[in-house]
């Protein structure tokens, strides 16, 4: 159950070339500004934007629309979308500014300035990483497929947990720490009745854990022995559907509380091929700074990607160069 700082970025940019009722030049473009002496046509202000921004802005568009025609929108991309909200809700909380403030100041995000549009922004980012993911994950052999399932595949868990963060380099930060969620076990371990412990856990976790899911009772649905830390996974496994760990559960990200919800059976083989393919494509997108970027060029081709614009063609031009060079860093890599 790892929490992951996810680094976004966004070119908001609207290249805006026409607009009703607005003024013209003689010419017949439109003023989109002016002051005592000059204005700016929309034609001047879209080659100075374009000169800007125009090729982030082109290729967010282009990736964002094949993710949509490759990747459907599915409840755990929502959920995903949805911890991204949070986990920057709480940092403009912990900051004292408003979110629009924090999103513009902190994040760098231009044009993101509601929850709605980082939602929409975070769906599109997890879609576009998912379609390359799934064009790299094309390369894997049946035999590689059966020993990662093996090796990571079990029964799914559900449960519910709260997050007591501590630092480690501060000795008495970590006994509070323990001593909180301690305090928290005492508060849950005598509740018999299971809507009763789960309003419980639910009213607990809203006021102490630190984890992004804390507004939904520190609620982790259907994951796998591969997808948390195995501390985590060993205390959750052990407990029976509706019981409490008796003591705090120690992991790398602090001290948890986890009360079990649920748990079913282990995918066969034949139904997570296509999800592993993907986990093993996001591994080693980890580690290749460059891989999701191929990935994505791979499949522009795949979608007979043109671009008519000289400056904007040549500068596409490049950046497939550099991919195929042994720099490995460029200023133009894709999200």
């Amino acid at each position: 159950m790892k929490k992951k700082l996810i680094a976004l970025s966004l070119c908001g940019i609207l290249l805006m070339t026409t607009a009703c009722g607005s003024a013209k030049l003689k010419n017949g473009e439109e003023v989109v500004a002016s002051v005592k002496g000059y204005e700016v046509s929309a034609d001047e202000l879209y080659k100075e934007l374009k000169g800007s921004y125009g090729y982030e802005a082109l290729m967010n568009k282009i990736n964002a629309y094949i993710a949509n025609k490759e990747v459907k929108t599915t409840k755990e991309i929502e959920d995903y979308a949805n911890q991204i909200v949070e986990y920057y809700k709480q940092y403009a909380t912990q900051y004292g500014v408003d979110f629009e403030q924090f999103m513009t100041n902190y994040v760098g995000l231009n044009g993101v300035t509601t929850e709605d549009q980082l939602f929409d922004y975070a769906v599109n980012d997890r879609k576009i990483a998912i379609a390359a993911a799934k064009q790299i994950g094309t390369k894997y052999t049946d035999k590689e497929i059966e020993d990662y399932y093996n090796d990571n595949y079990s029964e799914k868990l559900t449960v519910k947990h709260i997050l007591i963060e501590f630092d480690e380099d501060q000795e008495d930060d970590t006994d509070e720490a323990y001593d909180t969620a301690t305090d928290l076990i005492d508060q849950l371990k005598d509740i018999k009745d299971n809507d009763k412990l789960n309003e419980k856990f639910d009213e607990l976790a809203l006021n102490y854990s630190a984890d992004s899911s804390y507004e939904n009772g520190g609620l982790i649905e259907n994951f796998m022995k591969g997808d948390v830390v195995e501390e985590f996974w060993d205390a959750s496994a052990k407990l029976k559907n509706g019981q409490v760990v008796s003591e705090p559960v120690k992991t790398e990200y602090g001290y948890h509380v986890i009360l079990k919800v649920s748990s079913a059976d282990k995918d066969s083989l034949k139904d997570a091929t296509d999800d592993i393919r993907i986990k093993m494509a996001e591994q080693e997108m980890s580690s290749d700074t460059l891989l999701q970027s191929t990935a994505l060029h791979e499949l522009r081709e795949k979608y007979k990607f043109t671009i008519n614009d000289s400056n904007l063609k040549q500068k596409y031009k490049d950046f497939i160069n550099s991919l195929n060079s042994d720099d490995t860093t460029t200023d133009d890599e894709e999200e």
